[in-house]
């Protein structure tokens, strides 16, 4: 629950008129909750007169709706309900290194060592895979790139 939930017509009009004026000296906009996110400090320099501090993402989204639906700034003050739930779908394209251990049964009449081996996968006689899995170590993960995939309200 937002910190902005029980403040008073009056306490809530001066906070925004006061967010409205160094949000316009900024060319910032009161309805955008990027500038909101992007410019906290402003934001919670003028809530800390007010006895609110350690405000979270819900505050300043709350802040930014009151704007949205109060155009006029003045009371008596249309108020958020309830937050809005919102899907977001984040995709990440990652590599993991890492070491698999194969085992497998091979049918020889003769004692093989690693340069048979070798001749045998170069010959197409040898496939590691399709062994038996036995064990598998994660030596580094790396994230290459990270998108939104897909945003939308869900209530």
């Amino acid at each position: 629950m937002s910190q902005f939930k029980n403040i008073n017509d009056k306490s809530m009009k001066l906070i925004m008129e006061q967010i409205k004026e160094q949000f316009d000296d900024e060319n910032l906009g009161v309805e955008t909750i990027k500038d909101y996110i992007e410019n906290q400090h402003i934001v919670d320099g003028i809530c800390q007169y007010f006895g609110l501090d350690g405000l979270y993402f819900e505050d300043y989204s709350y802040l930014c709706e009151m704007f949205v639906l109060n155009s006029d700034i003045e009371p008596p003050f249309r108020k958020p309900i309830k937050p809005k739930k919102i899907k977001v779908r984040h995709k990440e394209h990652y590599v993991k290194y890492g070491i698999n251990y194969w085992q497998q049964m091979i049918d020889s009449y003769t004692l093989l060592d690693e340069e048979d081996l070798i001749a045998m996968q170069d010959s197409d006689m040898y496939y590691w895979w399709e062994g038996k899995l036995i064990d598998s170590v994660e030596t580094e993960y790396e994230t290459q790139e990270d998108d939104i995939d897909d945003v939308e309200w869900v209530e």
